[in-house]
């Protein structure tokens, strides 16, 4: 227990430390009478739309908050990413599905709309004769915004529910038809869904039209993430067996410190700016317990397996570093066993119980990522080796882990 409670303080300890940390990058703010100031930006790789920024012209400067009501815009070199200062109405309509009911279309389309302005740092898509922009509320919903002759609007894509079914209104390929009427070809409007990149690809083709200079804003590309991952394991046995009168008999078990390392390859979706991605393993573990039955024999387990571990991550961009989550599922087969038995008279033999050769188990646990470097507690609960009905070799594993990511962008 003291362990386990060590290892959890040692994470709470580390995540504070790291997060004191900023994360300064090359940029430029535009301030309200336009003029351009060259400096270093905190990069928070914003999930929702910031209402302010840190900038310092020098790191080694004291740093300065910007609001929205400082700037006009600001960019971050190495990505290109701009952000605008901006003003605009929204109607708060979750696209959450079965959350907003209606009896009707015509009920739907008479509503008391619920628009609120908000102001904040909206970021640019694409640049010509219409501006997109993407904007990201506090419930984390996406909306994209158009900006053409000098008038912002807000493109309307609700999801609803009528009845049993559930309606989705595609308001916005109304809006883009009537702005975007005078394309030099026929535009695939009512063939765009509300995503970032197919909003941006049309955009992009309508301002095309006009300009050859059109400014692209770069796209969001699936990326790969692979590196290496070292740490400890502390291993607990749970031997269960049933005995010839159906009674049950557990076998406390002395449990050790064991080491375990790892190579990843993990796919990150572009969507959601990499919120989500699959985490892809090949981890090497080893189980080292002992326990002693009711004849006082020595059951001494050594086993090392290769596991292929399969997860899902969501990452809370709250500050930096990212705090994530992940959860799957790991198959594990045996390498070698080296496991023994010790008789009361003092011999040592190999064990003669058959053993199963894989083992399954359940993974669930949490991490912090500042830029390379990656930390990980982890819980595993795996189905133990032993292959009987009558027995079972349950195994919790409480695992710290520390990556390092070579694919980090």
């Amino acid at each position: 227990m003291n362990k386990k409670i060590g290892i959890t303080a040692l994470f709470i300890f580390v995540y504070a430390f790291v997060s004191a940390q900023s994360n300064f990058v090359k940029g430029k703010i535009i301030n309200i009478e336009g003029d351009t100031l060259i400096g270093y930006i905190d990069y928070k790789n914003w999930s929702k739309s910031p209402t302010s920024i840190i900038f310092k012209a020098d790191l080694t400067q004291t740093s300065n908050s910007y609001d929205i009501e400082s700037l006009q815009s600001f960019i971050i070199d190495f990505n290109k990413e701009v952000y605008e200062s901006m003003s605009f109405k929204i109607e708060n309509l979750s696209r959450v599905k079965g959350n907003i009911n209606y009896l009707s279309i015509p009920k739907y389309a008479t509503r008391n709309k619920d628009i609120s302005t908000k102001k904040c740092f909206v970021r640019r898509i694409s640049t010509g004769r219409v501006n997109l922009y993407q904007f990201v509320a506090d419930d984390f919903e996406e909306h994209f915004l158009i900006k053409h002759d000098s008038k912002t609007e807000a493109l309307v894509y609700h999801v609803i529910r009528i009845g049993d079914n559930v309606a989705h209104l595609r308001d916005y390929q109304n809006q883009l038809s009537i702005v975007l009427y005078d394309a030099c070809k026929k535009l695939p409007i009512d063939r765009t869904p509300y995503l970032l990149n197919d909003l941006q690809k049309l955009i992009n083709t309508y301002n095309a039209c006009f300009s050859e200079n059109i400014v692209l804003a770069p796209k969001e590309n699936p990326q790969w993430e692979y590196g290496i991952g070292i740490g400890a394991s502390y291993n607990k046995l749970i031997y269960t067996t049933v005995t010839q009168y159906g009674s049950t008999i557990n076998y406390p078990s002395e449990n050790k410190l064991t080491y375990t390392a790892e190579i990843f390859a993990n796919y990150v979706f572009r969507r959601g700016r990499g919120r989500f991605a699959i985490l892809n393993e090949l981890n090497t573990y080893s189980l080292n317990n002992s326990y002693k039955n009711t004849y006082n024999d020595i059951f001494d387990h050594s086993l090392q397996y290769l596991a292929v571990q399969n997860m899902l991550r969501y990452k809370f961009f709250i500050r930096q570093p990212n705090l994530y989550l992940l959860a799957g599922i790991s198959n594990g087969f045996i390498l070698s066993n080296k496991s023994t038995i010790e008789r009361t008279n003092g011999d040592i033999i190999p064990t003669d119980r058959s053993f199963r050769n894989y083992e399954q188990a359940y993974i669930v646990g949490l991490g912090i990522a500042h830029k390379r470097i990656m930390l990980e507690p982890r819980f595993m609960r795996g189905n133990g080796f032993n292959p009987g009905a009558a027995t079972k070799t349950t195994t919790h594993r409480y695992q710290l882990l520390l990556k390092y990511n070579f694919g980090y962008k």
